[in-house]
């Protein structure tokens, strides 16, 4: 019971970071949907888990943000991937999250395969190495050091804190 109150009394970004850890480990377990699914323990997909996340803690606005066909990424020619989750799931009011080389609990991780010019994939940082992202079969925390689908790409951070 005490514990809920801690990031009440550390308040600002820290009390943010920790809440987003929070939400998006509470989703862990929750079904992989590319359908853009965004129903905790029904289905999500790795963008919509992301926008969800961040807009249970209050860190985006709650609005319509669309679905991608299953094998978008096939035949993507310009950065789709990032600029949705650029445009839902880092703006709150008229700030942006920023690139930036370290990665913190709640930053965002993108990954693209080396010399490719679209991301692809993305999830939240709770420790770095450690990513919650979504994936076939389901929703996991993984070593992104490891893990094959962030292992041996291009991974990019972006953090909401972060201001240019």
């Amino acid at each position: 019971m005490i514990g809920s109150f801690i990031p009440v009394l550390m308040g600002g970004e820290l009390a943010e970071r920790l809440q987003v850890v929070a939400e998006v480990r509470s989703w862990i377990g929750t079904p992989y949907h590319a359908t853009g699914a965004m129903i905790k323990g029904a289905g999500c997909d790795c963008s919509t888990l992301i926008y969800a996340v961040y807009r249970a803690c209050g860190l985006v606005p709650d609005e319509d943000i669309g679905v991608f066909a299953t094998d978008w990424f096939c035949h993507a020619k310009e950065e789709t991937y990032m600029r949705r989750i650029v445009r839902h799931a880092y703006k709150t009011v008229q700030a942006v999250s920023w690139p930036t080389l370290e990665a913190k609990p709640g930053s965002i991780a993108l990954t693209r395969a080396v010399g490719s010019r679209v991301y692809n994939h993305g999830g939240i940082v709770t420790k770095w190495p450690m990513v919650v992202h979504a994936l076939q079969p389901h929703v996991a925390e993984v070593n992104a050091s490891t893990h094959w689908i962030w292992a041996n790409k291009e991974v990019t951070i972006f953090d909401h804190w972060v201001k240019a």
